[in-house]
């Protein structure tokens, strides 16, 4: 995937913390986006996480673009927020 230039989008916020996994992130210059999971989620969270990553393409494509691989950014939205402020993207140590 990561050959391809593709993205690994993930649920897994334990990815980063195991040995084999972290090493295969590292040696294949993977490009993670980690997905934050609510810990009460309803019925709609995916889908609504699915309309807000769409809604964040121009933000997320931005970060894409200027770090380099590997890494691991979390992707979250702050309900408090408005416009492309929402959307936060943090790069994880990896």
């Amino acid at each position: 995937m990561s050959a391809r230039g593709w993205v690994i989008l993930t649920l897994d916020a334990r990815l980063r913390y195991r040995p084999g996994e972290k090493s295969a992130l590292r040696f294949y210059k993977a490009r993670v986006l980690l997905f934050a999971q609510p810990k009460n989620p309803g019925p709609d969270w995916l889908p609504s996480l699915a309309e807000e990553f769409a809604e964040a393409q121009e933000r997320i494509t931005h970060f894409l673009e200027r770090t380099p691989p590997p890494f691991v950014a979390w992707f979250h939205v702050e309900s408090r927020k408005k416009g492309s402020k929402r959307y936060r993207l943090s790069k994880l140590n990896l």
